[in-house]
């Protein structure tokens, strides 16, 4: 089943509940890697490059919004378990604005690396040990979906994750396309 959401920018997104509890925390497991193995040869020109696009932001905005999420995310797990069935009071806001206010741009890029991978990795640590029944217990209230089993909040933030992956990639394929270009013009 698809569920959409509204996002802190005021758009929406459609999200997919993973239902077996395996592949989920593959998944949840896998995104770190993947971020990682992305910028790990990257050089600041790169990681800086905003591409000339609306509302495009840098790599390492991209990953200074991550780990805001993935915050948020951690909290929310928790939260399912400890006050089951808490309201979530999304706060709206504007993710550009956000974006400026908390300086994403200047952020370090390997301190933010580094709580994304601690924050996933007690998550899978812990989610490990709990059974199916468990996890479909464990709830949040959220304003958009209702009930929100522990499985649905994993599979929102591990989508999320897959969308600034595709962001990542193609800014570093904007970024070469123009070097590739600016190196033809000399």
């Amino acid at each position: 089943m698809i569920h959409t959401i509204s996002v802190m920018s005021g758009d929406s997104m459609d999200f997919v509940e993973i239902k077996s509890k395996e592949e989920l925390l593959s998944k949840y497991s896998s995104d770190y890697p993947k971020l990682k193995g992305i910028v790990k040869n990257l050089d600041r020109d790169i990681l800086d490059f905003v591409p000339d696009l609306e509302d495009a932001w840098s790599i390492r905005e991209h990953i200074a919004h991550l780990v805001d999420t993935e915050i948020r995310a951690f909290i929310r797990y928790r939260n399912s378990i400890v006050d089951r069935g808490i309201e979530l009071n999304l706060g709206g806001g504007d993710v550009n604005a956000s974006n400026r206010l908390l300086k994403y741009s200047s952020q370090n890029l390997e301190d933010s690396l580094e709580v994304i991978r601690l924050l996933r990795k007690i998550t899978v640590e812990h989610v490990s040990g709990m059974s199916n029944d468990e996890m479909e217990k464990y709830h949040i209230k959220h304003p958009d979906l209702g009930e929100t089993n522990l499985k649905m909040i994993l599979s929102i933030y591990t989508q999320h994750f897959d969308m600034h992956i595709d962001y990542l990639q193609r800014n570093v394929k904007l970024f070469n396309e123009r070097r590739k270009m600016r190196g033809h013009e000399t």
